[in-house]
This record gives C-alpha cells, sequence and structure tokens, in this order.
C-alpha cells in the first residue's frame, strides 16, 4: 500500500479546485503551520510516523515504499516523497515547517522562505544554512550541507515533499556528516553532537 493510500483510509482527503497559479515569487509566511500541526495532531503524527517508518527501513536495509525515493548524487543527498494525493496541503505544508524546526534545532538557520508559482507549478520552499557561527571556522563546519525544503503543487494537488542537502568537497570545508546520520537525526530524532 502506497503513502497516498494509507493516508486515504485514515480520511485524508486531495483538494479538489484547480490552481489559478498566476507566475510570482514572494517571501513564504508559514506562521500558521504550528497551529496546523496542533490542530491536526492524530493526522499529522500519523504521516509523520509513517514516514519515520520508512527512513528506519532505508536505514535498516529493508525495503522502502516506492513513494520514496533517497537521493544520493555526488554533492547532493536527500529524500523525496511522491503519490501525496491524498494528503492535504496544509498537512503537508506543516511537515515542511516540521522539518525546518528540526533543522534549527541542530545549529541552521532560515536564509530564505519562498512560495512561487511559476507554468502552473506552485512550490513552497525552505532555504537552510549552517549558521555563521559553524562557518567561522577554517576549514567551515557544513553540518549536513545547505539544506532545501521544498513542497511541490501541481493543480493544487501535492506532487512531491524533498528533503535535500548540497555539501561541498573542498578544502574550505570539513567534510558533510554522512545521510545516514543526517536520517536518524532529523527523522528519527535521534541525539545530535557537533
Amino acid at each position: 500500500m502506497g503513502l497516498g493510500d494509507f493516508l486515504g483510509k485514515l480520511g485524508y482527503k486531495k483538494d479538489e479546485q484547480k490552481s489559478t497559479c498566476d507566475d510570482f515569487r514572494t517571501v513564504y509566511d508559514d506562521s500558521d503551520s504550528g497551529e496546523v500541526i496542533d490542530q491536526r495532531s492524530t493526522a499529522f503524527y500519523d504521516f509523520e510516523s509513517q514516514i519515520t517508518n520508512q527512513v528506519r527501513s532505508y536505514l535498516t536495509g529493508s525495503e522502502v515504499s516506492t513513494d520514496y525515493s533517497i537521493i544520493e548524487q555526488n554533492g547532493i543527498r536527500g529524500i523525496a516523497l511522491t503519490n501525496l494525493e491524498n494528503v492535504s496541503i496544509e498537512l503537508l505544508k506543516a511537515y515542511l515547517y516540521r522539518l525546518k524546526e528540526k533543522h534549527l534545532q541542530v545549529g541552521y538557520v532560515k536564509k530564505l522562505a519562498v512560495h512561487s508559482c511559476k507554468n502552473g507549478k506552485e512550490n513552497y520552499t525552505y532555504y537552510l544554512k549552517p549558521s555563521l557561527r559553524l562557518q567561522n571556522t577554517i576549514p567551515a563546519e557544513q553540518i549536513y550541507g545547505n539544506i532545501t525544503l521544498d513542497l511541490e503543487v501541481v493543480d493544487n494537488r501535492p506532487k512531491q515533499l524533498k528533503c535535500t542537502a548540497t555539501y561541498y568537497s573542498d578544502a574550505n570545508y570539513k567534510p558533510a556528516r554522512t545521510s545516514d546520520e543526517w536520517f536518524s537525526v532529523i527523522y528519527l530524532e535521534e541525539e545530535f553532537n557537533l
């Protein structure tokens, strides 16, 4: 059973109206996302638990649902969630907010939060970097790399939620920590030590 099917059984419904998205780019105001987590605590935590279980499966070498893609490319790593049709956009925005908050707890700062639309594709995106305090060392601490958290919505339907880290491998930076550690700290809430 895919993530969308699982959430459909829990009663999540996809948004039915079509997007009237004109091209724009603006600062993303996430001030209501914390409230969504509180208001939908059961739904939110069920969704988060499903993701946590898939990350745990990946880390232990077990099979992972096809709704999850692990990204491992030269200088980029991350996780992408698809098959989100039965998940509300508000719940996904709240989860994106939660991921942002978890990164802030381990030494990241929010550089930019953008809500944009281009050619009918809407994105809610956070860009996070290690704090200046960590970057002012030689070589610079990059933790896991620069973080991009992105929710993509097409025709008012969620298409993909992606969390990626872009890291440097030159002598100016300490090596980025492993994706296994990153997933463990952010998704499984294991202890983080600098």
